[in-house]
């Protein structure tokens, strides 16, 4: 039970035009801020890896140790369109559509099943910190629906799911923070998951998650930072498999 339950969170939070596509140098004037370029996370069962590209703050691409690449386009400050390659073919696509600067749809096409399909994921925000939408299989079919709530600081703080999970966070710097416009697909579950490892998305940095009803905790992160608030290391353990994984950050700065 405890194990598909951690699978539930890890669907939930990434079930997972024209554009502004400039691919110029951003101006010397002009301060890239502090952005992740490769993060690493190794246990006894597997090693991965993530690679981060940019054109200023805005995210280029990522590359992964399994071989996927991981394209983005941009309209203006938001990412409307993000291109899964594996082999080098195009395998999934997800085209962001906005509405008052959030998320309001994803329609996703995933080619790497037979026939492809099509579906369109929809976003209800219930209020400033509440959001609920509709979690998808591989196949566009409707699994359960998830009600997610923040805090001010748009960290993930609840999750109702076929379970209802409680998280709590540090006040240091989240590494995806800086990157320009992830953060509203991220906080519709539209994440990478490529290290499948559990997180939550906010702008402080994740350090467990509980059982609402009986407050066992099943997620439990020690971090180290460094001198600007940002994680450089992550011992992350998977009380629900006994499972330790060791998570390694590093900066453009």
């Amino acid at each position: 039970m405890k194990k598909f339950i951690v699978g539930l969170i890890a669907l939930a939070i990434t079930s997972s035009c024209r554009s502004n596509d400039d691919t110029s140098n951003p101006s010397v004037a002009e301060k890239v801020p502090v952005l992740p370029t490769t993060i690493t996370a190794v246990n006894n069962n597997s090693q991965s890896q993530l690679n981060y590209f940019y054109i200023g703050d805005k995210l280029k691409e990522v590359t992964t140790s399994s071989g996927n690449r991981y394209k983005y386009i941009y309209n203006g400050d938001n990412i409307i369109r993000e291109e899964l390659y594996k082999g080098g073919e195009l395998k999934m696509a997800k085209d962001f559509s906005y509405s008052n600067d959030k998320v309001a749809s994803v329609k996703v096409t995933n080619e790497s099943v037979s026939p492809a399909v099509q579906y369109i994921k929809n976003i209800q925000y219930l209020d400033a910190n509440h959001i609920k939408y509709d979690a998808f299989d591989d196949n566009g079919n409707i699994e359960f629906q998830i009600e997610a709530y923040f805090d001010n600081n748009g960290n993930l703080i609840k999750i109702d799911l076929p379970e209802k999970l409680i998280s709590t966070f540090d006040l240091k710097n989240n590494p995806l923070k800086n990157i320009r416009g992830y953060y509203k697909i991220y906080m519709v579950g539209e994440g990478i998951n490529e290290l499948e490892k559990i997180n939550f998305p906010g702008n402080n940095n994740l350090l467990n998650i509980k059982l609402s009803s009986s407050m066992e905790v099943m997620i439990e992160n020690t971090i180290s930072y460094n001198d600007k608030g940002y994680p450089t290391k992550n011992i992350q353990l998977d009380n629900t498999e006994a499972l330790t994984t060791t998570i390694d950050y590093q900066y453009n700065d």
